[in-house]
């Protein structure tokens, strides 16, 4: 009779075939398990960056009596900056965060973008950088990254020199205090996460409402500019170190990982009308963004850390952004 042909350790080929085949099976049901496992750390990383800003931003309010300016300019009225120096939230930070050394490499009585400034804004500071981003490296070799975008308002983030302010919590020459919260720490945002990667509609053309728009007509506003503006080269949040809303801020017009496309190809796009430096009124669409499934980490005013899923409502995402809305939020809304 023939016999089944066997392999030298005594295994039929069926045998081993099933084998491989239960092993192969194995380690498709543990890869998934493996990569939970992994985004769930970056995502409690991401979470105590966050809360070391929170810190800083808390750290910084005891001894200066207000949370730090977003931006620092000199101009007149809605004209453009005379004087443009840029140093953003973050840079202001350092010194209550354990980073005196990236602080005293800076000179922070002129432009932040000054030649002598070059090692102090090329830094590459790990707490600003989520784990989960995918896009790491510097976007030239000279401004460093960040994934944690400060709350500069719902829509229009800059009204000119005479009247500083937004209805967020950060701008130019201007910065909140603990008693400006009217609406409660635990119920206002401070920062939140977004990518440093992807182009932006920037110096645009057209006009804009200074009066916030719906979620659609935000929507629709991008899609409609496509043309009037520049797509930028430089995406959001390749500068850490600058204040503007373009490059370190976010916008809660609409809610996290909401697809704003605009262009033949349906790309996703941030919108900025123009650099605050440029002029008011500036309007932006800068939306808190994440590799994280279903949502994103967001601070709030009292220094703790939430994870935010992205589908809140646009309404409770707006009032979260507002210090002073006067809304009432559900603890269970978000």
């Amino acid at each position: 009779m023939r016999q089944t042909r066997r392999t030298h350790n005594g295994f039929t080929l069926i045998e081993l075939l099933v084998v491989i085949a239960i092993i192969a099976v194995l380690i498709a049901l543990l890869l998934p398990a493996v990569q939970a496992a992994r985004e769930a750390a970056r995502r409690m990383q991401c979470t105590n960056n966050l809360k070391q800003l929170g810190l800083g931003v808390h750290n910084y309010e005891s001894t200066v009596g207000m949370f730090p300016i977003g931006n620092a300019n000199l101009g007149i009225g809605t004209g453009p900056a005379i004087i443009e120096m840029g140093w953003g939230v973050a840079s202001r930070l350092l010194p209550y965060m354990e980073q005196a050394n990236a602080y005293n490499i800076g000179n922070y009585a002129i432009k932040y973008s000054n030649a002598q400034n070059l090692t102090a804004i090329g830094l590459t500071l790990n707490f600003l950088i989520c784990p989960s981003e995918v896009k790491t490296e510097k976007f030239t070799p000279v401004y460093g990254i960040t994934n944690y975008g400060w709350n500069m308002g719902t829509w229009l983030v800059w009204t000119g020199y005479s009247s500083p302010g937004n209805d967020g919590m950060f701008g130019v020459n201007f910065g909140r205090r603990i008693a400006d919260i009217r609406d409660g720490t635990s119920n206002t945002l401070v920062a939140s996460e977004s990518l440093a990667s992807g182009p932006s509609l920037r110096n645009c053309s057209g006009s804009f409402p200074t009066s916030i728009p719906t979620r659609e007509e935000m929507l629709s506003i991008v899609a409609s500019s496509y043309g009037s503006c520049s797509i930028t080269k430089d995406p959001w949040g390749t500068r850490w170190s600058n204040g503007a809303s373009y490059y370190s801020g976010l916008t809660t017009g609409l809610p996290p990982n909401t697809q704003v496309t605009a262009g033949p190809n349906k790309i996703r796009f941030n919108l900025i009308s123009k650099d605050e430096n440029e002029g008011a009124p500036t309007v932006a669409i800068v939306t808190a963004a994440s590799n994280h499934a279903g949502g994103v980490n967001a601070m709030l005013a009292d220094g703790s850390v939430r994870f935010v899923k992205s589908t809140i409502s646009a309404g409770v995402w707006r009032a979260l952004g507002t210090p002073q809305g006067g809304e009432v939020i559900s603890a269970d809304s978000y």
